[in-house]
């Protein structure tokens, strides 16, 4: 069995395409025009494979979603781009400055740059952890000839020490991101944190997963108004929240991993009012007569970190990124370029994908959203988003109270 179905109105254009192969059915969904995400499940039969495939496949025809005739599965622009094998050469133009960029992550997860300048006969070596100052070393030469053989020693050094070289066609789109900086340490409700209590509206329940019930796991909360000068307003204002289910009981996951699903929450809210008391009156059911289980369920909390500070780092885009979102031919082995952006919890910058890119449209305007936070495995927060995957908030540029959230893995 294999069904491709598509669903397009004046908000969205999605696909969705599901296989069956013995045991195994995988369905790949995401944006017409994109290769979209993939996730795959292994049944104890055929016939239970099948079986949930068909409701599967009900279930989106119920969503206004069609089905057309089964397609070659669209690909990305890089599949028919060839890659071009890097050039090294430092031939120096008379009178021209030259300028070379490298990058590298230690076995410490540190991030180091080197780059090297180099006007007629005067070189300038640039070096640090990427986000300080760095140190900078100038030397002069007789001959640019000397200059020649200098800096390709130098970098034929630095390539054999692990460093990438940034292509010169990237340096104009580097983008900051920042590290946030957390202590094991409890906060106001309204506080940037990870885990631990948010703040919740005494007029509120504890958010429930829309698909199994079950409460939602609290992941994270940043105070939009709290955020680092050069950021103020940028995002908006308000707690941005994300709440995601990660009940592993139900023998049909939740899509928690689907952007605007209702097995996760993910909102920007102003904190007025009154709060709870005690937090875990907002989890009790009211009424047990309406609860479908044999108990009440009941959720613990991830460690609280709080956010102290925020570290600036400067960041280039994913091969993914490079090719369809930047439109560039770069002349470079693109697979190496697999270090940048990084794969780590992070504010703003580009967002490092785990499988296929794939940029959420806003509901109200249709316009691409852009990576608000990057929420990954086991960084701040001790849960894996399936195999070491990687989430993504994004958020509509010119509606701030619009966001989404969604996370794929190997």
């Amino acid at each position: 069995m294999e069904k491709y179905l598509e669903c397009k109105d004046n908000k969205t254009r999605k696909f969705w395409e599901i296989k069956v192969t013995g045991s195994l059915y995988t369905i790949r969904y995401g944006r017409i025009g994109t290769h979209g995400r993939t996730v795959t499940k292994e049944c104890t039969s055929d016939t239970q494979a099948l079986a949930e495939a068909k409701k599967k496949l009900a279930s989106k025809i119920n969503k206004q979603y069609y089905e057309v005739p089964v397609q070659v599965s669209p690909t990305k622009a890089q599949k028919s781009l060839a890659k071009k094998k890097q050039k090294n050469s430092s031939v120096i133009e008379s009178q021209k400055i030259v300028f070379r960029e490298f990058r590298c992550e230690t076995k410490t997860r540190e991030y180091k740059f080197w780059n090297i300048a180099v006007n007629n006969t005067s070189q300038i070596v640039h070096y640090g952890s990427v986000g300080k100052k760095g140190q900078k070393k100038e030397k002069q030469f007789t001959s640019s000839e000397q200059v020649v053989t200098s800096i390709e020693k130098l970098i034929q050094q630095k390539i054999a020490k692990g460093y990438i070289e940034i292509p010169s066609q990237l340096l104009k789109h580097k983008r900051s991101c920042w590290f946030p900086i957390t202590k094991k340490k409890k906060d106001s409700c309204t506080a940037s944190k990870f885990g631990g209590t948010p703040w919740l509206s005494r007029d509120e329940k504890w958010p429930r997963c829309g698909e199994c019930y079950h409460l939602l796991h609290f992941f994270m909360q940043i105070n939009l108004a709290k955020l680092p000068p050069k950021l103020q307003r940028q995002y908006g204002d308000g707690l941005l929240q994300l709440f995601c289910c990660t009940n592993e009981n139900n023998e049909d996951p939740c899509e928690s991993w689907e952007p605007f699903s209702t097995a996760h929450l993910v909102r920007v809210i102003t904190p007025t009012g009154e709060t709870w008391n005690n937090i875990d009156d907002a989890k009790k059911i009211e009424d047990m007569e309406d609860w479908e289980f044999e108990e009440e369920d009941s959720i613990g909390e991830f460690p609280t970190r709080t956010i102290v500070d925020w570290e600036k780092l400067t960041e280039f885009p994913s091969e993914e990124d490079i090719i369809c979102e930047l439109n560039l031919k770069l002349i470079t082995d693109a697979s190496k370029m697999g270090a940048f952006p990084f794969g780590s919890d992070k504010l703003g910058g580009w967002p490092h994908w785990t499988q296929n890119g794939e940029y959420t449209d806003c509901s109200k305007c249709d316009k691409q959203m852009q990576l608000l936070f990057q929420l990954d495995s086991h960084d701040n927060i001790p849960y894996s988003f399936g195999d070491r995957g990687c989430g993504h908030i994004t958020q509509c540029p010119e509606h701030k109270e619009m966001v989404a959230f969604g996370w794929a893995s190997h």
